[in-house]
């Protein structure tokens, strides 16, 4: 009798775990990230995973740099797989592990298209003959939400527009020196 308890409670185990990973929403209306630090669209019954880019910081001069100049995120591609229909209060999803503040770690951008990339201007200066002050541009400001173990709402403080975005996850950096790339979740938003 005991061995019969024992296989069925072994069988009932390996047959949870057996079970794949979905990142749908709980039958309390929870969603839950499959992955730690990746960024999910938070959709009303389920996440759908943004489109994953790498962008290298790159310094963009205008006239040899007599006109200015600045340091910008490129990133190849004029636009995302990754497409969302405009709304109000779009949400999106990411889990981490330990106590951080996802603000600290995580940014949005609102992304330049191109011929051939997307540009997120982080700073740029005017040149010789424009002595205008540094500016940080394309950054958009989230709120979080705290949702579960490890998982925070991200929401931007502002209605975002038609056109291209990706959150930058600073800890997901490789390369190094002059060379450092980091990994961007890209999406697109459509009217």
């Amino acid at each position: 009798m005991k061995s019969a308890i024992l296989f069925f409670l072994l069988a009932a185990a390996f047959g949870s775990l057996a079970q794949p990973q979905t990142s749908t929403a709980s039958s309390s209306g929870a969603h839950d990230p499959t992955y730690i630090n990746q960024v999910y669209f938070w959709a009303p019954d389920s996440l759908m995973s943004l489109e994953k880019a790498s962008g290298e910081m790159k310094p963009k001069m205008k006239a040899m740099g007599f006109g200015g100049g600045g340091m910008a995120y490129i990133l190849d591609g004029a636009r995302s797989a990754t497409r969302i229909k405009a709304a109000d209060n779009l949400r999106f999803a990411i889990k981490l592990s330990g106590m951080m503040d996802p603000t600290m770690v995580i940014k949005l951008y609102q992304l330049d298209p191109k011929k051939k990339s997307r540009e997120a201007t982080v700073s740029s200066q005017g040149g010789m003959f424009n002595k205008s002050a540094a500016k940080t541009k394309n950054g958009i400001d989230c709120n979080v939400q705290k949702s579960g173990t490890d998982v925070y709402i991200l929401i931007p403080a502002t209605r975002l527009t038609p056109g291209e975005y990706g959150f930058m996850n600073m800890m997901q950096a490789t390369g190094g020196g002059a060379q450092v790339a980091y990994t961007f979740f890209t999406f697109g938003i459509d009217q």
